[in-house]
């Protein structure tokens, strides 16, 4: 018997910001959001490539997702990260 969609996704439609998503941790963290319906911001500093490819993954899933780059030890272009989720999302619900 298959589960109603509100179990099999619980996260639908919720937009989650998952710093250093483009591996390790962070990658599968962004699976697992994915997968549980959410869609996804791809936080990444430095692994440019290894975060498009995940943002590639998480779209193919049917997830809505973005890769932004920002140093999250760094106000300024946090700020800068959240503005972008704004215009895109208008909202975040996950951290």
């Amino acid at each position: 018997m298959p589960l109603r969609p509100s179990i099999d996704r619980p996260l639908r439609d919720q937009v989650a910001l998952v710093t250093g998503a483009g591996r390790r941790i962070g990658r599968e963290i962004a699976l697992t959001l994915a997968r549980a319906g959410a869609n996804v911001v791809v936080n990444y500093h430095h692994s440019r490539a290894e975060a498009r490819a995940t943002v590639l993954e998480l779209a193919r899933m049917g997830a809505d997702c973005v890769a932004i780059r920002a140093d999250v030890s760094r106000p300024k272009q946090v700020r800068a990260m959240l503005g972008e989720i704004e215009k895109r999302f208008e909202r975040l619900d996950l951290l």
